[in-house]
């Protein structure tokens, strides 16, 4: 890290990193919620760039914590697209039940 570079906190795990180093996440005027690149006006939260941190961030919520409201569940999940990429786990949607290896022909 330089000595002029700009410094944030995540907020899942508190380690201050380099601006570049974090995603961010914006809650605007309007209450709306966006993953900024850049400069974006609004309340800001910051979260590593590691997927360990991205998983606590979606598992605790930790969105929540930082904006003190319940942010959409679209964010998490833009959140996990942006760690996994096309891989996510989706968590909306639920197995159907069927058991794999155990097909009757």
């Amino acid at each position: 890290m330089k000595k002029d570079e700009v410094v944030r906190m995540c907020c899942v795990c508190r380690q201050r990193k380099a601006k570049s180093e974090l995603i961010k996440i914006v809650k605007n005027k309007d209450g709306k919620f966006s993953i900024a690149e850049g400069y974006a006006e609004g309340r800001g939260a910051y979260i590593c760039k590691d997927k360990n941190c991205i998983e606590i961030a979606i598992k605790k919520r930790a969105l929540n914590r930082s904006f003190k409201c319940e942010v959409n569940k679209e964010i998490y999940l833009k959140l996990e697209k942006n760690c996994f990429g096309a891989n996510a786990p989706r968590n909306d949607v639920k197995p159907s039940g069927v058991k794999l290896g155990s097909s009757k022909n």
